[in-house]
């Protein structure tokens, strides 16, 4: 049986980095938290988390602070291959990125046009993002395009895919995560 597959944006990685050096948005600990336990979930092979390639060019500060720490710690987090795995760049995912505009009339930027477009190619059914508000007519209707593709764009708190266990609040946001350090 194949594990369930969880795409994440590069904005939630960012905020994750935030964290570690206590920049993040406090409005967003409780989400931070559910993300923080689908990298245990992953560190432990019940799940696959994936993002772009591109995540790397994209995750370089924590807010203003691209230190050696920051840099370490996406580093790991990106491309230890203990936490995602990297769904590459390549003219497949390019094609099907434009497509979502040419089929789909689903307008999106280059960027997450990719990361949508890597999150199909990787069959994942989940994509974890905080790009804009979720709520908002157009949000809605774009949400609705990539349900018909067989995607749904939540925040880390709505995963029907995290295994339940790993579901009760509250324990430390980092606590047993093994993350790069970051100082």
């Amino acid at each position: 049986m194949s594990k369930p597959r969880i795409y994440c944006d590069a904005n939630p990685i960012i905020e994750l980095a935030k964290l570690a050096k206590k920049t993040h948005t406090p409005s967003r600990e409780r989400e931070l938290w559910f993300l923080s336990q689908m990298l245990k979930a992953a560190q432990n092979d019940e799940i696959e988390l994936y993002t772009s390639s591109i995540s790397i060019a994209e995750c370089v500060p924590a807010g203003d602070d691209w230190s050696k720490d920051v840099q370490e710690f996406f580093v790991g987090v990106l491309t230890s291959g203990l936490m995602f795995r990297l769904v590459q760049d390549s003219i497949f995912v390019a094609e099907q990125a434009r497509d979502l505009r040419w089929t789909h009339n689903l307008q999106l930027k280059g960027a997450d046009a990719i990361h949508v477009a890597s999150a199909i190619e990787a069959e994942c059914t989940e994509l974890i993002s905080w790009d804009g508000d979720l709520n908002n007519e157009r949000s809605i209707k774009k949400a609705a395009i990539l349900t018909s593709l067989g995607l749904q764009v939540i925040l880390p708190s709505q995963s029907k895919l995290l295994p339940i266990y790993y579901q009760s609040e509250p324990t430390p946001i980092l606590a047993g995560l093994e993350l790069p350090p970051i100082n």
